[in-house]
């Protein structure tokens, strides 16, 4: 059975003669999708990361420590503008990406080819993996390294066609 988020009786009692199980909640799924938007209004803020969370019916928020403090303010302007609504988490250390954060459509470059990432995905073993489209695997050869188009990182070498282990 599934659970599906209900905010009126009515709207339970449909849930049920459907087989399905209703959890009462007080917003709808447009409200935390609005307060995202909001939060996306105020521009990139650095060590900051928010998210519409459909489990807890909030936009959850991740406050890094070297966020900048005006930024804070800014974010916490728009919390206590939908109490309740925003969870703020303060994260008590540095923001740091790895190789394996690299998501699918970030360009990335190896040689003289300009490609595009597929999607992260674990072999049987955990090891993390990037897959790639197959035009771009074509012109892989062993010990040639892939970067980030955008900055240069290197983020791994191919240990076969298509399938790129990353690092990490």
């Amino acid at each position: 059975m599934s659970v599906v988020a209900i905010t009126d009786q009515a709207a339970a009692q449909t849930v049920q003669d459907a087989g399905g199980i209703p959890k009462r909640v007080t917003r709808s799924k447009a409200e935390p999708e609005s307060i995202h938007r909001e939060l996306d209004e105020l521009g990139d803020i650095r060590n900051t990361a928010w998210g519409a969370d459909p489990s807890t019916n909030q936009v959850s928020v991740e406050i890094f420590d070297r966020a900048p403090a005006d930024s804070r303010e800014r974010i916490e302007t728009v919390a206590a503008a939908h109490p309740g609504s925003i969870r703020i988490d303060r994260i008590r250390q540095k923001l740091r990406f790895k190789a394996t954060e690299l998501r699918g459509g970030n360009g990335i470059h190896l040689s003289q080819t300009d490609c595009g990432a597929g999607f992260n995905t674990k072999d049987s073993a955990g090891k993390v993996h990037k897959l790639s489209a197959g035009h771009c695997a074509r012109r892989v050869s062993k010990g040639t390294d892939w970067l980030m188009s955008w900055n240069g990182q290197r983020i791994g070498r191919p240990d076969r066609v298509g399938l790129q282990r990353l690092p990490g």
